[in-house]
């Protein structure tokens, strides 16, 4: 995740987020955010939250959701 993408998130690091929510400075400057959830619900709307700004990059149900939902959302507004 881009560091614009970051407003909330540095938070985490004093408790606030997701109580399993870790957060890793990678060295290009963007921020790995990982986290142990019951079930995909849990956090589908905070990602797609992000917009551009966010990648996931597992699991791969939630990065097929997210995909399908940017698609659903492409088709309904024509872009």
């Amino acid at each position: 995740m881009p560091p614009q993408a970051r407003r909330g998130l540095d938070g985490g690091r004093s408790g606030g987020g997701h109580a399993s929510q870790q957060l890793t400075d990678r060295p290009d400057g963007t921020l790995r955010v990982t986290m142990t959830l019951n079930n995909l619900e849990e956090v589908e709307g905070w990602v797609l939250s992000f917009g551009e700004h966010g990648t996931v990059v597992k699991p791969q149900d939630l990065r097929e959701r997210a995909g399908k939902i940017g698609r659903e959302l492409a088709k309904k507004y024509g872009t």
